[in-house]
């Protein structure tokens, strides 16, 4: 499969999820018997997003902290890097702070 072909699968992927979500809220808002629908919970507001914490996740399941959305760092080190024979020893120690220790 070339890049353009990938492309346009991704593309069609993710209009398609997009689709799915609107019309999932649409039939949502036209069910609501009263108030607004909006992304959280308010006094005349009926939450749309709910909270990773508040249960098992579903469609409407959104992350609210960076630490739930920030993309992993994966670290991997090149066993032939001769720069690392060259590198200073690690020390473990942490400094005190105050100067006590």
């Amino acid at each position: 499969m070339d890049g353009e072909t990938s492309r346009s699968l991704a593309l069609e992927a993710v209009r398609g999820a997009l689709q799915y979500r609107l019309d999932k809220w649409y039939q949502r808002r036209n069910t609501l018997q009263t108030g607004r629908l909006g992304f959280k919970v308010g006094a005349d507001i009926t939450g749309l997003l709910r909270d990773p914490d508040a249960g098992s996740w579903d469609l409407w399941t959104a992350p609210m902290s960076l630490r739930e959305v920030e993309a992993e760092v994966l670290l991997q080190l090149d066993r032939e890097d001769r720069s690392l024979d060259a590198a200073p020893a690690w020390d473990y120690d942490r400094p005190v702070r105050g100067g006590q220790s």
